[in-house]
């Protein structure tokens, strides 16, 4: 069932309003009938734009801002803290197709070396989501079922995503991901059951680069080029919802029905992916845009992505410290940074191994750390598991060029190793 606006019911009052109008009994001569039906529309349409100006002032109430998705932004932690400054609200009029407010993009930097956009509907200065006749605000950070995120700078400071999202027009993001069937239920969090349903909007936006210039959308079936925005290469494109472009992989069947089809295009990716945006002009040339599941989208080679400098580290050893935490709740582990963390291209991280197990898990500590600081943390058991264990410490980089979600996936310089016995 499609969710019902404000304006939705203001329009269709409103039509209704100028059909009784227009059908009123009238003996007059069908030239002045004619006249006082132009009248009677002249004055709905006035009373429509003192209705609309109503509803966008009255007709939604405040409810709760959006809950953060991990907490509110804490400096110097995981993707880190605004920097004053850099907090922009880059548009707030973009239309939304059945009315009401628009649509608008934000976009700051933190002190972590991410760049942030959130996505959301404009009302009275604010972005936010809009649930029914409620209007929840968007709070700096990344907000739980929220369009948008966190995005780490290259090495010249600056991010590229490309991001192509079902929505509802609320500026919620769809329940379940493109390609799920319409009715399933999916395990969700807290043990709650998600029931797909069909959103009704196609949101495309992203962070093109500074190097872009112009960019060419599909909105509507036409083609529209205009310029990216805030110096950031920042764009934002809301339209009816379009369908997915699905595609066969793997073997082909004789039977078409057991052939395994999925959608072809990514969710997000560091350059353009979608069958939406056609064409971004940047300074060193213009990339025709195809659809791809390549996680650097079309445009890798010409967008001006700068590789992110790489630690050129002789020495990083440190003895470790490692001695369980009470009731076994953990392992505390101690050492002494000998190279400082100072955003999140880079970090500490502490795998721990049980001893005779194939598995193990990794944790990171992801928070800035000066040359000669202690690390004190505590990190779980592998699923409880009490026994011998060897903990392993590394300091870990992101690759030069990495991808829209990276991750410190280089196996890292060796800081130190202990073993522990957990009773």
């Amino acid at each position: 069932m499609s969710q019902q606006t404000p304006y939705d019911r203001l329009g269709r009052e409103l039509d209704a309003a100028a059909a009784r109008q227009l059908a009123l009994p009238n003996a007059a001569p069908q030239r002045r009938r004619w006249r006082r039906g132009t009248l009677g529309m002249t004055v709905v349409a006035v009373v429509a734009g003192a209705g609309v100006a109503w509803a966008a002032t009255s007709l939604l109430s405040s409810g709760s801002p959006v809950p953060f998705q991990r907490g509110e932004p804490i400096a110097g932690r995981a993707q880190g803290a605004p920097i004053p400054g850099t907090v922009k609200l880059l548009t707030d009029n973009v239309a939304e197709p059945a009315g009401g407010p628009p649509w608008g993009l934000r976009y700051w930097e933190t002190d972590r070396k991410y760049a942030c956009v959130q996505v959301g509907r404009v009302y009275d200065g604010k972005l936010g989501q809009i649930k029914g006749t409620v209007f929840h605000e968007l709070r700096l950070g990344v907000a739980q079922g929220a369009l948008g995120g966190c995005f780490v700078q290259d090495g010249a400071g600056h991010a590229f995503t490309a991001i192509h999202s079902d929505a509802w027009r609320g500026a919620r993001p769809a329940a379940c991901a493109t390609g799920f069937r319409v009715g399933s239920m999916l395990p969700g969090r807290g043990g709650r059951v998600i029931r797909c349903t069909t959103p009704d909007r196609t949101v495309d936006f992203g962070l093109l680069g500074p190097n872009a210039t112009t960019f060419t959308a599909r909105i509507g079936g036409k083609n529209r080029t205009t310029r990216p925005l805030g110096g950031v290469g920042a764009y934002l494109v809301v339209q009816k919802r379009i369908k997915p472009v699905i595609r066969e992989y793997g073997f082909h069947h004789r039977d078409p029905k057991l052939n395994i089809r999925g959608p072809a295009e990514p969710y997000i990716a560091l350059t353009p992916a979608s069958q939406v945006i056609k064409r971004v002009t940047y300074t060193g040339g213009t990339c025709r845009v195809r659809v791809t599941m390549s996680r650097y989208g079309s445009c890798n080679a010409i967008a001006g992505f700068v590789p992110i400098p790489q630690p050129n580290m002789r020495d990083v050893r440190a003895p470790i410290r490692a001695f369980a935490a009470p009731d076994s709740r953990g392992i505390r582990v101690r050492f002494r940074a000998r190279h400082a963390v100072i955003d999140g291209r880079s970090g500490y991280t502490i795998e721990v191994r049980p001893v005779g197990v194939r598995g193990y898990v990794t944790q990171t500590y992801s928070r800035n750390v000066k040359a000669g600081d202690l690390v004190r943390t505590t990190v779980d058991l592998y699923n409880k598991r009490r026994g011998t264990y060897r903990i392993v410490v590394r300091y870990r980089t992101l690759p030069p060029r990495p991808g829209p979600y990276p991750t410190l996936g280089h196996r890292g310089l060796l800081v130190g190793q202990a073993h522990l016995d957990v009773p």
